[in-house]
């Protein structure tokens, strides 16, 4: 018996398609004599109009297989569920728009960041600490000490650089970045949401 293994991605992304071939969805190593026939086995033909969310099991890509190739052993080394976004029509970004929305998010961030930086500042009195920490190391009162304030500003944005592992668009270590690490959780969080939610409705239909 000839064995055959599958290992199915958890998010999966297609645009444009009439249908949903297991090579879209999984990697497959088989005998060569095999291996085509099983990557370009149709799983669904999607009918819809607008992006929609499928959620394919490895048993539904296990059946498919077996239903071609009947004597071949079958082994799941990748994910029990796949989430697939569908999209019936190939996007095609445009250039102006892009940079629209690029522009509207640097707005946003820049304003969002000033006005956290400043509530900071004013919920932890860092205007008092800095005049209070002149008066300690001079013995004098200084209501805006530059020497004290400067370095603190260029400081910052030097911390603020180190945390987020970025500059511009170079990365100063091979670390992900926390915006990555948080990214890629929420990005879990919502595929695991969507598979339980398409499972729990099949499982309805199922009962009907």
């Amino acid at each position: 018996m000839q064995e055959v293994y599958i290992k199915p991605y958890k998010s999966n992304k297609m645009e444009g398609k009439k249908q949903i071939l297991i090579k879209d969805i999984a990697r497959i190593s088989a005998p060569k004599n095999l291996q085509n026939g099983i990557e370009n086995i149709c799983l669904i033909k999607p009918q819809v109009t607008k992006v929609t969310h499928f959620a394919v099991s490895a048993l539904k890509i296990i059946e498919a297989i077996q239903k071609e190739y009947p004597d071949v052993s079958i082994q799941n080394v990748g994910e029990i569920d796949c989430m697939i976004e569908f999209n019936p029509v190939k996007a095609e970004p445009h250039p102006v728009w892009e940079w629209v929305k690029l522009a509207g998010i640097c707005v946003i961030v820049f304003a969002g960041a000033t006005v956290a930086i400043m509530a900071y500042n004013t919920d932890v009195s860092m205007a008092k600490t800095f005049t209070t920490l002149y008066k300690v190391l001079t013995g004098e009162v200084n209501e805006s000490p530059a020497w004290i304030t400067i370095p603190y500003a260029i400081g910052m944005p030097i911390g603020v650089i180190g945390f987020y592992n970025h500059f511009g668009t170079k990365k100063i270590t091979e670390d992900p970045t926390p915006i990555q690490v948080e990214i890629n959780a929420y990005e879990k969080e919502v595929e695991d949401t969507i598979i339980d939610t398409l499972t729990a409705e099949k499982r309805g239909q199922y009962e009907e």
